[in-house]
């Protein structure tokens, strides 16, 4: 297998082959694979009507992504058959549950391994539309707040001409929520990347306007039955602008047919995860590391 470097000119190879997952997992979409693959020195390649991918973590180790055709198991094959005769273990990365029966039966001892933080967050797609009932009487009262303090706001389909806005509001946003995180730095560069690039990326996005001035923004794309939202930013300055902008970006750009919304993982960080739990997920995706030894 000859792998090299993913770039963005392969988003539109790549993208009939994330057809071919049954997971709604964000790791096997446009946004939560190519955002990343600098930072991953994520690798490709396309051989036989499969795509491969793998990438190098923190840990010096290198993984592969689970390789999309038509018969996985098959390609999982191709790999360790490649692989095998020069080293003592394959390691896959972000296995989806239901892939995991992948590695049974296979002659090699497998090393399964769960990370709560790199869970996807799945929530049903009516829910962040209504947010009905008493389990969301937070989200309405603070979008209550928002109203009522707003006077005109709007929400609308993100254009070219609202671009160097929204990067300006970014750049201000960044400023007042610095972490010593180079995961945080690389996700602020790519969400950069986005918005210059937005073609590209072929995501949908929505501005939240106050007073004529940007209060958040979100960009996402859409999979199957799943909307996943990649980007999510908004004011702590002005109450209730993020429950407002869960709530019209999915009023916005989901209806019946897209039953859910995949909102990412909380990556370890606890008012994240708090701040996603509030929201009450159907699910949390789970997500393995494989480790193949002989």
């Amino acid at each position: 297998m000859n792998f090299r470097d993913l770039k963005l000119d392969d988003i539109p190879a790549a993208m009939p082959y994330f057809n071919k997952m049954k997971s709604r997992t964000c790791d096997f979409t446009v946004g939560g694979m190519f955002m990343w693959r600098d930072y991953y020195k994520m690798q490709c390649c396309f051989s036989d009507d499969t795509f491969f991918t793998r990438l190098y973590n923190s840990d010096g180790h290198m993984y592969y992504y689970l390789p999309l055709s038509d018969d996985i198991r098959k390609s999982v094959d191709e790999i360790l058959d490649d692989q095998m005769k020069t080293v003592h273990s394959v390691r896959f990365a972000t296995v989806p549950s239901e892939y995991l029966s992948v590695f049974s039966g296979l002659p090699y001892n497998i090393e399964i391994t769960a990370y709560e933080d790199y869970y996807d967050y799945l929530y049903y797609s009516e829910e962040m539309r209504n947010f009905a009932g008493r389990r969301f009487a937070g989200q309405r009262n603070h979008i209550h707040k928002f109203l009522k303090t707003s006077g005109d706001w709007n929400f609308k389909v993100i254009e070219e001409e609202d671009l160097p806005e929204i990067n300006r509001f970014f750049v201000n946003y960044i400023a007042t929520r610095q972490k010593d995180s180079d995961e945080f730095d690389e996700e602020n560069r790519k969400v950069k990347e986005v918005l210059n690039d937005i073609g590209r990326y072929n995501m949908k996005g929505g501005v939240l306007r106050q007073k004529g001035e940007v209060v958040g923004f979100s960009l996402g794309e859409i999979l199957g039955d799943t909307c996943y939202v990649h980007i999510e930013k908004s004011s702590r300055d002005v109450p209730g602008a993020y429950q407002m902008l869960v709530n019209q970006f999915a009023k916005m750009f989901t209806d019946d047919s897209i039953k859910y919304m995949n909102r990412e993982e909380d990556m370890g960080d606890l008012g994240l995860r708090a701040s996603k739990n509030s929201y009450h997920p159907c699910d949390k995706l789970r997500k393995y590391t494989v480790i193949v030894k002989r």
